[in-house]
């Protein structure tokens, strides 16, 4: 996995993009995510960077294949975070329906950069 948080202005959401990789050979789902850092995360579904996210369920995961969450289609998005933009990084707990909870480190990046 590779992950990395955008740090943003403290009173608003902060999106985090990841690249998710299913080695297996059954499809997974993305059911949720958990941070020390924001009581509420969601799983956000948009049509493009403008578009209005909808917040969805889960997210499919194909057998061998990824899933990419960037802010142009899904995304992670932390709403009301604590602080964390001096932090190099950010924990975040991802469960899946089948290959069940995986901990990450997301490094944080200015906004705009990778």
């Amino acid at each position: 996995m590779r992950a990395f948080t955008a740090a943003t202005d403290p009173s608003g959401p902060a999106g985090t993009f990841l690249t998710i990789w299913n080695p297996g050979k059954k499809a997974d789902e993305l059911l949720s995510v958990s941070s020390p850092i924001a009581h509420r995360i969601v799983l956000v579904r948009r049509s493009g960077p403008e578009g209005p996210g909808t917040v969805v369920p889960e997210l499919a995961i194909p057998a061998g294949g990824t899933l990419t969450l960037t802010p142009f289609g899904t995304d992670v998005v932390l709403r009301d975070p604590a602080r964390y933009e001096n932090d190099a990084t950010v924990r975040l707990t991802l469960t899946f329906r089948r290959a069940g909870r995986i901990s990450v480190t997301a490094d944080v990046s200015a906004p705009g950069t990778p």
